[in-house]
C-alpha cells in the first residue's frame, strides 16, 4: 500500500480542528474533518452517494450514533444512497431507521456475526457531471487559482485580463506565505489558519519548491506591539496551534515553522498552464451582461456557464449597484541587492513590513500602506520608509544588507484590495434562495452564474488556493472544503 499511503502521509494535517482538503490522485480528493462528528457534519454541505460508519460500538462511543447525527446523514444523502457499517447493535439499526433509511441486517465477516446495510429512499442515479465552461476575469493570484481549480474538476476556462498574467498586485518578485496566529477560534481566524495550511499543501503538491517557485524555511514574526504579543502568546497557549506549526523563539518573536516565500508571477503562470485553460490578454471588460456574459471594450460578448470576477478593486466598476464595501491600498515594495551573508538567509521576517530571502540576487523589502494615493509612480520616500521599518525591527538584518549604504536596485507599486472586515469576498454574487432544496436533491438547483473572488489584501498567496477550491467545489457539486461558518463569513452577501 506504500504508493497509495505516501501521498496521504505527506499531506496529513496537524491536529487542528476543522476541515482539511487533501489530494490523493488527480481525480480523488479527501476532505478530513477534525472535530465532533455531529458538529462537523452540521457544518458540511454535501450530496453523498455512499456512507461507511465506523464509530466503534454504540455502547463504547454513543455520541457517534446519535439521532441528531443520523438525521443529518439522511439530509445529506442523495436518493438511493447506500450505507454500511460493521455495527449491528440495536441503537444503530433503530437510529438509522428512524432517520429514514431502509435497514437490513446481514451476515458479518470473520468473527463478526452481523453487519448492517441500509439504503436511503429513492432511485440512485449517477450524479450530473458538474462541469461546464467558466469565464474567469482577472489573471492574478485569485484568477489563476480559480481557473486551475475549475480545470482540475473538468471545466474548461477562458481566463482573461486587460494586461497579462500577474501584471498587477500579483506581480512582485517574491511574496511571503504567512498568517497571523490567534488563540480565538473565530470564523475569520479559522479561515486564515486553514487557508494557510491549505496553501502549503497546494504548493507541495505542485512541487513548487523543487521547480524553484517557492522556498519554505519558515517565517519569523516580530511582535511589534503589546496587541500582537498578546495575540501570539494566546495562540501558543490555546491548543489551536500545535508546536509543529508555531514556535516561540523569544519574548519578541515567533516562528511559523512551515511558512516561506513564493514567486507570485511564476506561480500564476504555472496555475494557468493547463490544456483546459485558454488565456486571453488585452481583454478589458466594459460591463456585465446578465449573470453569464461580459462585454469587452471592443464590443465582443463572451458567454459562459459561470463568470468569476477576480478583478480586485476594479470590481466596483462592474457591480456598481451593490456598493461593495471594498477599498484599495497602495503599496510600494523595495528591491535591495543581496550581499554574501544575506544570500544564505532562508527565513522571511514579518514585522510592520517584511523582508524576503533573496531571489535572483534581490531581497524584497516591503511594503508601504497608503490609503490616500492612487498613483503608481515610484517614490523614493516609500523606499526610505520600508528601509526605516527594517532598521527599527530587524537592525541586524538591516546592517547585513549594508545599513545606510544598502543598494536599492528597484521598486514596484501595487494596489491591495481589502474589505471592511478584512476578509475576502468569495462566493456567488446572488445568494441562494431561502427555500433552497435539501442536500439530497441538489441536482434541481442550478448554481448562480456570477461569482466574486476578491479582496485578499496582502494575503493572496496564503488565501487564494482555498478560496478557489470553495468556488470550484460549489460549481462542481462537490463537498465543501470549509465549514459553513467560514463560507458564511466569506459570502459577498454578508454586507447586505
Amino acid at each position: 500500500l506504500a504508493p497509495w499511503a505516501r501521498p496521504l502521509l505527506d499531506q496529513y494535517p496537524p491536529a487542528v480542528c476543522g476541515f482539511h482538503r487533501l489530494w490523493l490522485a488527480d481525480d480523488v480528493d479527501l476532505t478530513l474533518m477534525f472535530g465532533d462528528a455531529a458538529a462537523m457534519w452540521s457544518a458540511q454541505d454535501a450530496a453523498v452517494d455512499a456512507w461507511f460508519l465506523d464509530g466503534f460500538a454504540p455502547s463504547r462511543n454513543p455520541s457517534m450514533w446519535s439521532a441528531a447525527l443520523f438525521t443529518r446523514l439522511a439530509r445529506l444523502s442523495r436518493p438511493g444512497a447506500a450505507l454500511a457499517t460493521f455495527s449491528a447493535a440495536g441503537p444503530a439499526r433503530r437510529g438509522l431507521a428512524e432517520a429514514g433509511f431502509a435497514v437490513e441486517r446481514r451476515p458479518g465477516f470473520g468473527r463478526k456475526r452481523h453487519r448492517v446495510e441500509a439504503r436511503f429512499p429513492g432511485r440512485w442515479t449517477p450524479r450530473p457531471a458538474g462541469r461546464g465552461h467558466a469565464l474567469v476575469v482577472g489573471a492574478g493570484l485569485a484568477g489563476c487559482s480559480t481557473a486551475n481549480a475549475l480545470a482540475a474538476r473538468g471545466w474548461t476556462c477562458r481566463l482573461i485580463d486587460a494586461s497579462d498574467i500577474a501584471s498587477a498586485a500579483s506581480g512582485n518578485r517574491s511574496g511571503v506565505v504567512y498568517t497571523t496566529p490567534s488563540g480565538m477560534a473565530t470564523p475569520q481566524n479559522r479561515f486564515y489558519q486553514s487557508s494557510w495550511l491549505h496553501a502549503l499543501r497546494r504548493f507541495r503538491r505542485a512541487g513548487a519548491e523543487d521547480n524553484g517557485i517557492a522556498r519554505f524555511g519558515g517565517v519569523e514574526q516580530v511582535l511589534t506591539d503589546a496587541r500582537h504579543r498578546r495575540k501570539a502568546l494566546g495562540a501558543l497557549a490555546s491548543g489551536h496551534w500545535p508546536v509543529e506549526l508555531l514556535e516561540r523563539l523569544d519574548d519578541n518573536r515567533v516562528l511559523l515553522v512551515d511558512g516561506g516565500v513564493v514567486r507570485p508571477p511564476d506561480w500564476c503562470r504555472a496555475l494557468a498552464d493547463r490544456a483546459e485553460i485558454e488565456f486571453r490578454s488585452g481583454a478589458r471588460v466594459e460591463r456585465l451582461v446578465g449573470e453569464h456574459a461580459v462585454r469587452l471594450s471592443d464590443g465582443t460578448v463572451l458567454e459562459a456557464d459561470a463568470v468569476v470576477l477576480c478583478t480586485s478593486g476594479a470590481t466596483t466598476g462592474l457591480v456598481e449597484h451593490l456598493r461593495l464595501p471594498i477599498r484599495t491600498i497602495r503599496g510600494q515594495v523595495t528591491e535591495v541587492a543581496a550581499r554574501s551573508a544575506s544570500r544564505e538567509w532562508t527565513r522571511a521576517v514579518c514585522h510592520t513590513g517584511y523582508l524576503a530571502p533573496a531571489i535572483d540576487g534581490m531581497h524584497c523589502v516591503g511594503a508601504t500602506f497608503d490609503l490616500h494615493t492612487s498613483t503608481d509612480e515610484i517614490r523614493d520616500a516609500d523606499d526610505r520608509a520600508n528601509l526605516d521599518a527594517l532598521r527599527r525591527w530587524c537592525p541586524e538584518r538591516w546592517e547585513a544588507l549594508g545599513g545606510e549604504a544598502c543598494e536599492v536596485r528597484g521598486a514596484r507599486v501595487g494596489f491591495r484590495c481589502t474589505s471592511r472586515d478584512y476578509l475576502p469576498l468569495v462566493g456567488p454574487l446572488r445568494p441562494a434562495p431561502a427555500d433552497e432544496p435539501a442536500a439530497h436533491s441538489p441536482d434541481s438547483l442550478p448554481p448562480p452564474g456570477l461569482w466574486l473572488n476578491i479582496a485578499f489584501g496582502s494575503r493572496g498567496l496564503s488565501s487564494t488556493p482555498l478560496a478557489a477550491e470553495c468556488i470550484a467545489d460549489r460549481l462542481a457539486g462537490a463537498p465543501a472544503p470549509t465549514d459553513r461558518a467560514i463560507r458564511d463569513a466569506l459570502a459577498p452577501g454578508r454586507f447586505r
